[in-house]
Parts: structure tokens; sequence; C-alpha cells
């Protein structure tokens, strides 16, 4: 595998996603567009392990702390709207 390749698990999820292309779902009903998100992404919520959530306040700002290792941070900033 050299660097700019993905993983032999990942191309075969990206080789199903370009056979089996789906609509823009902002041309589908919303209830089908919101199937077609559940359908299309349930994959990554499979054999999925625990996590550890907790609900705080850092820097006067509601976030949730996902999982144990504050070693291994990702920040993610919604900007809402």
């Amino acid at each position: 595998m050299s660097g700019g390749d993905p993983h032999p698990e990942m191309a075969a999820i990206l080789e199903a996603q370009r056979n089996a292309p789906s609509p823009p779902p902002e041309t589908l009903p919303l209830a089908e567009a919101r199937s077609l998100f559940v359908r299309n992404n349930e994959f990554w919520n499979q054999n999925a392990p625990p996590v550890r959530a907790a609900d705080t306040v850092l820097g006067g700002i509601a976030c949730r702390v996902l999982g144990s290792d504050p070693a291994r941070v990702v920040l993610f900033i919604h900007g809402g709207g």
C-alpha cells in the first residue's frame, strides 16, 4: 500500500459506492433523502465499539467529550445554521 492508496478494505467500500451511485439528495423529497442518507451510512455504525461520552463545559462552551484518551483528540466544530 503506497502513501496515496486507500487501505484495501476502504478501497472496496469506495468501489461499492462508485458502482451504486445515488441521486443528489437535494433533488429528492425530504423523507427519501433522509432514508438514502441512513442507508448509505449505516455501514459506518455497524459493529462500532462502545464509546464513553461526557457532557461538559470547556472555556464557557458546552461540549461533548467522546472517548477517554486525552492524548488522542479530534476537534469537531459545527457551525450551526
